[in-house]
């Protein structure tokens, strides 16, 4: 060794995975560019006989190309301190040394480094989403990670996990295998043997599977080229994957030279690893990514979300699709953009943190005042306070990666000044002073239109005009021109309209909470309508009343992010819409939560009614995407926020049967003095219906009652694919059962249903149904009081029904049921919805065995369904069943 280095590097740069060696030596170089005088610490405890660093194409790629007196000696953990005699500056990086199973022994996390020399880490990594360190060892690790001067990171997650787990901040920035520059590459697979004069498909596979060896196969013939296959590790582990892999040309003996070339060189690439998709896309390749879960499926994630790529990773490793569209060229310009500006922005950030001298640098031992550290990144709710309170400006509301506004930092703009943590309604709520037992109301706005116009029974309509006339001004979400929702304040009635009827997803608030301050503190009378979680950010940033304030809260359900709905727009509507308008009421549609109407770009009209038709609605009222912060909303509860709360009275025509509920019917919590003088005032012509109830009719409206919000079991899953797949597709892969993915049952694909009972069998819950097989029939007995609507035997489809498409329904049966009908369904397997294609009256005597033959023709009025059902409720009475000899679905 030399007497004196820059700086020491501790990471797995001398392995034999090709990863974890071309990431270590990118790092070198890249410091050696800069300059630096560099010693590579040598595998800690390592012993002389190690394998992994005594043989091996690692060990060869070492020699050749590393200074020999950049190499420290191998020392046991009880002498790595000896290593503050020769370095300023210690690296930790890069990969996923901070997987705590990985960190030998947590020396990785450099606890051996003095006081007073620096401690910085080279876009580090966890490796997985969850922290695997132990609870135990928790606040060990805190310590070694708090003496860091500055920490860089790889992924998101390790923002995240840094943040929630030990309280600090970190600098988001790139895999170093991206920031080195591409020559250098280049020239090493000059130096390679491997050659390939044809055109090939290239494999990298770290985890061979049945799965991955059939897709390899498949897109290997449809290509009709050479696969070539690299794999990876030691002997024995190599020996065993090339046996699982079992295909042939499987390349022995590559040095990190040819596995270079043969990514360089391929016309396409499948892979498994982390590197291996790293570099595919270095080198511009078509490629197909197969997440790995036992190596850090999230860093995929990461990664290929970054780089605008997601679209190449296949989320399922045991349902890899056979799917040609994955062949296609990839346009790498705007990747290779990021990439560029990713990479010069990560060196940077390394060459400040090693050449600032320590005593300016600003340390991150500690948690820090600014939001972002404090607060859970999923529990913000976007409210803006925080933006609209910085005095530097360093706070912003930025789209996260599935599109909810968060709360993000400039930290070279911030102060940490500890205002917007203050003020937070997330961290703290601002004190509740109004009614525990608020008074419930009952409203109708007398005027038709005005129904026509509102969500519910107009009374925010009505108390807006109100604002309005004495010359005050009103805010509230609106449309914008590209179909997202922000906060707008308005003060001409004219444009009112912009603020009424429900958006169903989450409003962009920005410095909405500084103008509506400038507006009070200049004396305007000011509405603010939103959800409770606004008000309650809203009641936090002014710290005090103003008498010239109403606040209005809304009862809520959730709201989903912004980029589902733009999602669903452009899969659905692919030319655009002009108007899209959420709870449509008119003459022929009355008072309902599931009815939209949307005008096309060319002008056209359509109205759905329901998620069997409008896939939006489909998983909107199921909370399929309702998020975490939704999920575990605090602000919803009684006493509220606002002033006034307002929403729809469902249900209330069942409590008050005077009333005509059709065209809608409002809520209205008035909750406090304020409240009531504002509602006295509302002119008595404008009134149709304004009534005291009790307030326990309020039921679970807005969870207002019991405060206790709740997300749909599938709303992960639902998270997980949305950036993946359409909108649509991404409903099934959350909602269906089988994903989505239909079983291909039949050879004849224009057959959705031709049920053979060798191959297929009823599917059913075994405590309502038994399946037997008499005389070579299957018959369906319902056991003693289970015959009751809701139980259902289901048979899967083939393929999907097309709506509005013609098919014919043809079935040979006989029955014994006390029924008078027999009815025969399609159904949507991720939900309740179905369809009836044939109601079978059953005439004469139903307690016969006389085999009855019918068809019919039928539309199915959604795109959903992908079962066929018989429910229990029709199959009764002792002895009941139902014996089958054929079903069929066809198309016309």
């Amino acid at each position: 060794m030399k007497q004196h280095y820059d700086v020491c590097i501790a990471g797995f740069w001398y392995g034999s995975n090709y990863g974890s060696l071309l990431n270590g030596y990118a790092m070198y170089r890249i410091l050696k560019d800069l300059g630096k005088e560099v010693l590579m610490m040598q595998k800690p405890g390592a012993t002389e006989n190690d394998q992994e660093i005594k043989t091996g194409h690692n060990v060869r790629f070492v020699k050749k190309y590393y200074d020999n007196e950049d190499i420290s000696p191998i020392l046991s953990y009880e002498k790595l301190p000896e290593l503050n005699e020769v370095c300023d500056c210690f690296c930790a990086g890069s990969d996923q040394i901070w997987n705590y199973n990985l960190s030998f022994h947590e020396n990785l996390y450099l606890p051996f480094v003095q006081e007073g020399k620096k401690l910085i880490s080279f876009s580090t990594s966890f490796g997985h989403k969850r922290d695997k360190t132990p609870e135990e060892a928790k606040p060990r690790i805190k310590k070694y990670l708090q003496r860091y001067n500055a920490i860089s990171v790889r992924e998101q997650f390790d923002v995240d996990i840094l943040h929630n787990n030990y309280g600090l901040k970190s600098t988001l920035l790139f895999e170093p295998v991206f920031c080195l520059d591409k020559k250098y590459y280049t020239d090493l697979a000059k130096n390679a043997s491997f050659e390939e004069k044809e055109p090939y498909l290239l494999t990298y596979i770290l985890d061979p599977t049945p799965e991955k060896r059939e897709a390899i196969q498949f897109y290997g013939e449809k290509m009709g080229i050479k696969v070539v296959n690299i794999l990876n590790g030691v002997e024995s582990v190599w020996n065993r994957n090339k046996n699982l892999l079992n295909l042939p040309n499987v390349v022995e003996h590559v040095e990190a030279e040819d596995f270079l070339k043969a990514f360089m060189n391929a016309s396409y690439v499948i892979t498994d690893s982390f590197h291996g998709s790293a570099f595919s896309i270095i080198f511009n390749k078509p490629f197909l990514a197969i997440g790995n879960y036992g190596r850090g499926y999230e860093r995929f994630i990461d990664l290929l979300g970054r780089l605008k790529l997601l679209d190449r990773l296949v989320t399922d490793p045991k349902n890899i699709p056979h799917d040609e569209n994955y062949l296609k060229e990839i346009n790498y310009d705007e990747t290779n953009t990021i990439i560029q500006r990713e990479a010069k922005r990560t060196v940077d950030w390394v060459k400040k943190a090693i050449e600032t001298p320590i005593e300016n640098m600003n340390s991150v031992n500690l948690p820090g005042k600014a939001v972002t550290t404090l607060l859970k990144k999923d529990m913000c709710m976007g409210c803006g306070a925080c933006v609209s309170c910085c005095p530097t400006e360093a706070l912003t509301l930025k789209s996260d990666d599935i599109g909810y506004y968060r709360s993000t930092i400039d930290y070279d703009k911030c102060v940490d000044c500890g205002k917007c943590a203050d003020i937070c309604p997330s961290i703290k709520l601002p004190e509740k002073v109004n009614n525990k037992k608020p008074k419930c109301f009952e409203f109708i706005a007398a005027d038709e239109q005005i129904l026509y116009n509102s969500s519910s029974g107009g009374v925010f309509q009505i108390l807006a005009e109100q604002i309005l006339s004495e010359g005050g001004c009103v805010v509230g979400a609106s449309w914008t021109n590209d179909f997202s929702v922000k906060h707008i304040i308005i003060d001409d009635a004219k444009d009112l309209h912009k603020l009424q009827k429900s958006k169903y997803m989450q409003s962009y608030t920005g410095n909405i909470f500084k103008q509506v301050k400038e507006k009070l503190d200049n004396d305007i009378l000011v509405l603010f309508s939103g959800c409770p979680c606004q008000v309650a950010g809203l009641k936090s940033y002014l710290g005090k009343d103003y008498k010239n304030l109403i606040l209005i809260d809304i009862l809520c359900s959730y709201a989903p992010s912004p980029k589902f709905f733009k999602k669903y727009i452009e899969e659905a509507f692919p030319k655009g819409i002009e108007h899209y308008e959420f709870r449509h009421k008119s003459e022929k549609y009355n008072w309902d939560c599931v009815t939209v109407k949307i005008t096309t770009a060319d002008g056209i009209d359509k109205v759905y009614k329901g998620g069997g038709q409008d896939s939006y609605q489909r998983v909107f009222h199921n909370h399929v995407m309702c998020s975490v912060h939704c999920e575990n909303c605090k602000y919803q509860t009684i006493p509220r926020f606002g002033d006034i709360t307002i929403g729809d009275f469902w249900g209330i025509e069942r409590r008050d049967t005077l009333i005509d509920a059709k065209k809608g019917v409002s809520v209205v919590l008035c909750n406090n003095d304020k409240a009531e003088k504002i509602l006295k005032n509302i002119p008595k012509e404008k009134i149709g219906v304004f009534k005291e109830v009790p307030l326990s009719w309020l039921g679970g409206n807005g969870y207002a009652n019991h405060g206790s919000n709740y997300s749909s079991p599938a709303r992960d899953s639902f998270y997980a694919s949305i950036n993946k797949m359409e909108f649509s597709k991404a409903a099934d892969y959350a909602l269906k059962p089988n994903h989505g993915q239909i079983n291909k049952i039949y050879t004849n694909s224009n057959t959705p249903l031709q049920f053979d009972s060798n191959c297929l069998r009823f599917k059913f819950d075994g405590n309502i149904w038994e399946q037997h097989t008499i005389l070579g029939k299957p018959v369906l007995i319902v056991k003693p009081g289970m015959s009751k609507v809701g139980r259902y035997a289901t048979l899967p489809l083939c393929k999907s029904l097309i709506k509005d498409k013609e098919y014919y329904f043809k079935i040979k049966f006989r029955i014994r049921t006390e029924a008078k009908n027999i009815n025969f369904h399609i159904k949507d397997s991720g939900s309740n919805y179905y369809q009836i294609v044939l109601s079978y009256k059953l005439t004469g005597d139903r307690m016969n065995y006389d085999w009855i033959e019918t068809k019919t023709k039928f539309k199915p009025n959604s795109n959903l369904f992908d079962e066929f059902m018989i429910g229990a409720s029709q199959i009764r009475g002792e002895g009941n069943h139902i014996s089958i000899d054929y079903i069929n679905i066809e198309e016309c």
